[in-house]
This record gives structure tokens, C-alpha cells and sequence, in this order.
């Protein structure tokens, strides 16, 4: 009962002298070691000062040059800077290139005009900061042609939409993307359609649908990660393991999904089952057999395991050559809508080999002609030896006595690019506003005959590249202008085919649709259309 008493009287009792003077002295002591620890790490006090005073004076002329230096602009107007090149020819060629000169040719009428919705303006938005994609060249001429660029995606109005390879989506589709209000340059999945391994499925489910052979339009391949392609591969068969005069057949080793001939490896049968350890089915010492399917069966588990897949396609032997090189033919798609699907195709320019063709040759240089990226970054380089346009290939082959040879790959590739369009048609989102430019490599053989080699969904047309400032500039800065004008006008066409159905029926019955879309001066020709149950081919497709 004492001790609440006590504990009381202690807490209401006055300190004594004693015990206030030890509690002064250790309190002195305290402070005396943290000025010791202060003192013995004074460098970093200083380091500390010097670097509070270098951001004080950045910040200060950040804020100077804001308000004092920079002018005042114009709303939804943004400064376009040119883009980073580390090649100094490169940037010599741009910097001192009058830009708006360039973009003369580029006045187009339509893009000029307003938008068919009143509700949105003329603003564009692209994502990110890089100018990769054609996003830096789109920009470049909407500019031109009285549009703005957006301040941020979340704005009202924005008509364009230039998104990166990979785009976020909310519940599969594309964010701040609204069908029939807008426009965005990618399609959901398109890189699970077009690219390598995918395009051998399509093609092949296509040839099995139509009943014909799909090594008339891509050459014979085999994905090393599927059992049954892996088996039909290594299984020992003389037609497909050498060419009739009894060289060993070459076969291009390619990853899923790369591009400037990175990753390609020229191979034989021989070579690849002997780097990959598969062997014949052979009876074995010990009386088992070693079966093709299971060696396979672990290839297959191997590449999965390393998220490793390949497919290994026919080299296209015997190849037509310009002055003794291989040589392929670039040829653009492009998906100006989804709904209603309108399709355009053009013919860009040719892709030279710089090294006389040899099938025995081990030089990848030899046989892939996107293989010379590493070439481009030299300013003495040749660029017009190792691409050519339309007219200086009809030139040579003139001289070479084969006339008209312009026509005749046209027609072809729009047959070649008609059959793989239909054989992907079933798996391409539709919406109003999705759109792609797909650039595919096409190889010639000596027959005329022709090969899609792949298509790439992200073709290298911007002006960022190596190539763009040294070859065609002007040409392919008036093919993108028209890209856009082909997208706005099949936007229109959608807009027709909801307010006005029988106007837009009896325009795509008649097949008059040079009211939609403008005159083609860097060759866009209409592929495929297909609307209000009306279906328009501009050729047809080697498998019908």
C-alpha cells in the first residue's frame, strides 16, 4: 500500500545539484562526440555543399531560360527537333537540308482538309520520345499540312494515333483507341500474324483450304520446335536435301523475329543436324532404336525451355541476278482499315547483293541483301550500288534484252501479296481506326517466277535510319504522305457506309472510288476491299 505513496513523493521531490549537474555533464559529452564524428568526415560535408550549390545553379538557369529566353507558342504546337544520328554525314545531311524544302511535295489536299467528325480536331498524338517507326516522318508532314500535335494522349480530339511496336492495352485493345472516332498505326496481335512462324501456319492452313501448294508463294520451311516439322526435316530424303546438279542444299537458319539479317545462319542438313546432335532413326549396339520423333521431342522441350524457337526456310536457288549478285524486291502493304478491310500495295525498290552470287559461297553477305546495316555507317559507302529504284532496274534489265520487266513483277507480287493477305484475312481484328504498314521481301528466281521471303511489321521507312537521307528521300517522304491520306480515306468510307449505305454501295459496285481516295503518285494501287458484301480483288491470288 506504501509504494503508490513513495513513487509520488520521488516524482514531486527537486532534483538535487548533484544529479542535474552528472545529467549536464552527459549531455556535453553527447554533443562533443557528434561534433567529433562531424569533424572526422568533414570531406563529406564539403562533397555535400558543392552539390547542393551545382543544383542550385542549374535550377536557376533552367528557370532564367523558361521565362526570360524562351518565346511564347502557339497552343497544341510543339518544336520538332531532328533526330539523334551518330553518323556526322548523316547529320550534315539533315541539318543543313532545308526540311520544309523536302516537305514541298507533301502539300496534300486531303490531309488538308477538315475531318469528316466534327467532334474531333486536327491533332495528332505519337507515343513515347523516340522517332523511330515512322512516327518522326508522319509527324513531319501532318505538321505540314496545318496539324497539331497533341500536349497528352488523355486530350479530346485527338484524330492520329502513332503507337510503339508494343502498346498498352486495356481488356485487348488499344488504350485511349475509340472505333470510329480515331485512327491508331498497329493491329491487336499483329506480330502473331505476319511474323516467321505464323505466316507458315496461315500459308499452309490456306493451301489445305484451297488445295494447293504453298511453295508457290513462300519458300519451303520447317519450325525446328514443332515435332512433326522437326521429323520431316532431318528425315533422309535426296529431293529435298540436295539441288538436281548434286549440290548439298542450302537452308537460311532464322530466328523468330529479328531484322537487318541478324541472327541468319546459312546452313546445310548436314551442318545443322550435327550442331543440333539429331541423328538418323539407326539401330543402335545394344539392339534399341533411336527415334527421330523423340530426339525431336527434346529439341523442341529444349528450345521451349530457353524461350527459343527457330524455323529454317530453303535458300531460292537458282536466284535472278543483277551483275552477277542476288538481289530481293521490297514491296509495302499496307492495312489502311479493318472495317470495312482496305487493303493497298506498292512496289518500293530493290535490295542488291554486293558479292557475286556462289550457292557454295559460306559469305551470308552473299545471300541475304539486308545483311550490309554494318556497311551503311561508312560515308563512302555506295548506297545506290546496293539499292536501286524501279526505273534503274527496268534500265538494266532493258540492256540486259527483257523488256517490260516492271509489269511483270508488278502483277506478280500483287498476286503474291493478294495470297498471303487472304490466307491472315480471317485473323485480322476488325474495328474501324486499326491500320498497319507492312513492308514483306520478296526473292526473284530465274524463271520470273517469285517467292515472299517474310513480312515485317515495323518496315524500316522512317528518316532516322541509315539509308532514308542517302536514297529516295523525296520519293519515299511522298509514299508516307500518301499512307495517310489512304488511311483518312478509307476512315471516310466507313463514315459513307454508316450515314449513306446505298451511296457507298453503288460507289463500291462501280468500283469508282477516286472520290475516297485521291491519285496515287508514288504507286499505291487498291488490292482488296471488302464491304457491304461486295468483295474487290485487283488480281487473283495464286491459290483460289
Amino acid at each position: 500500500q506504501g509504494r503508490p505513496w513513495r513513487r509520488a513523493r520521488r516524482a514531486s521531490a527537486p532534483e538535487s545539484p548533484e544529479k542535474k549537474h552528472r545529467r549536464g555533464k552527459s549531455l556535453c559529452q553527447r554533443l562533443t562526440r557528434i561534433l567529433d564524428t562531424i569533424r572526422t568526415k568533414r570531406e563529406f560535408v564539403v562533397l555535400f555543399g558543392v552539390l547542393a550549390w551545382l543544383v542550385s545553379v542549374f535550377l536557376g538557369i533552367t528557370i532564367v531560360t523558361n521565362v526570360y529566353i524562351s518565346k511564347p507558342t502557339q497552343s497544341h504546337t510543339t518544336s520538332v527537333e531532328l533526330p539523334r544520328v551518330k553518323d556526322s554525314l548523316l547529320t550534315s545531311v539533315l541539318v543543313e537540308s532545308d526540311m520544309k524544302s523536302r516537305l514541298g511535295p507533301v502539300s496534300l489536299t486531303s490531309l488538308s482538309k477538315s475531318i469528316p467528325n466534327a467532334s474531333l480536331a486536327k491533332l495528332f498524338w505519337v507515343q513515347g520520345k523516340t522517332n523511330g517507326e515512322g512516327h518522326y516522318i508522319y509527324e513531319r508532314i501532318l505538321l505540314a499540312n496545318g496539324w497539331a500535335r497533341a500536349r497528352s494522349v488523355k486530350e479530346n480530339g485527338i484524330f492520329f494515333h502513332f503507337a510503339a511496336r508494343y502498346v498498352p492495352k486495356i481488356n485487348g485493345k488499344f488504350a485511349y483507341f475509340k472505333p470510329n472516332e480515331n485512327v491508331v498505326n498497329r493491329l491487336p496481335g499483329e506480330h502473331s500474324i505476319f511474323s516467321k512462324i505464323p505466316l507458315v501456319h496461315n500459308l499452309r492452313s490456306y493451301q489445305d483450304k484451297m488445295g494447293c501448294d504453298y511453295r508457290r508463294v513462300h519458300p519451303e520451311s520447317f519450325v525446328l520446335s514443332d515435332i512433326a516439322d522437326c521429323s520431316e526435316f532431318f528425315y533422309p530424303n535426296r529431293s529435298n536435301d540436295y539441288y538436281p546438279d548434286g549440290e548439298a542444299r542450302r537452308w537460311f537458319w532464322k530466328p523468330p523475329a529479328s531484322s537487318f539479317g541478324r541472327g541468319i545462319r546459312l546452313v546445310t542438313k548436314a551442318k545443322l543436324r550435327e550442331h543440333l546432335g539429331v541423328v538418323y532413326e539407326t539401330p543402335q549396339p545394344s539392339g534399341n532404336v533411336s527415334s527421330l520423333r523423340s530426339q525431336c521431342q527434346s529439341l523442341g522441350n529444349r528450345f521451349r525451355k530457353q524461350n527459343l524457337t527457330s524455323v529454317v526456310q530453303a535458300a531460292v536457288h537458282p536466284p535472278l541476278k543483277i551483275k552477277g549478285c542476288k538481289f530481293d524486291i521490297r514491296m509495302y502493304i499496307l492495312i489502311a482499315n479493318t472495317d470495312p478491310l482496305v487493303v493497298f500495295s506498292r512496289i518500293g525498290h530493290v535490295r542488291r547483293c554486293l558479292i557475286e552470287y556462289d550457292i557454295a559461297s559460306p559469305s551470308k553477305k552473299t545471300h541475304v541483301c539486308n545483311d550490309y546495316s554494318d556497311k551503311l555507317d561508312d560515308p563512302l559507302f555506295d548506297i545506290h550500288e546496293h539499292l536501286w529504284s524501279l526505273q534503274t532496274f527496268s534500265r538494266y534489265m532493258e540492256s540486259q534484252g527483257i523488256y517490260n520487266v516492271v509489269d511483270a513483277v508488278e502483277l506478280e507480287i500483287s498476286r503474291l501479296a493478294q495470297t498471303v493477305f487472304l490466307s491472315v484475312k480471317n485473323k485480322i481484328p476488325r474495328a474501324n481506326g486499326y491500320w498497319s504498314l507492312l513492308g514483306a521481301d520478296v526473292a526473284v528466281l530465274e524463271d520470273m517466277t517469285m517467292r515472299i521471303l517474310e513480312v515485317n511489321t515495323n518496315p524500316s521507312v522512317h528518316y532516322d535510319t541509315k539509308t532514308w537521307p542517302r536514297f529516295q528521300p523525296e520519293e519515299n517522304l511522298l509514299m508516307m504522305g500518301e499512307v495517310l491520306e489512304r488511311v483518312l480515306g478509307s476512315h471516310n468510307l466507313a463514315k459513307m457506309l454508316r450515314e449513306n449505305p446505298t451511296k457507298a454501295k453503288t460507289i463500291i459496285d462501280k468500283r469508282d472510288l477516286s472520290g475516297i481516295f485521291p491519285a496515287s503518285e508514288s504507286g499505291w494501287s487498291l488490292l482488296f476491299l471488302e464491304a457491304w458484301g461486295v468483295e474487290y480483288q485487283k488480281v487473283d491470288a495464286l491459290c483460289r
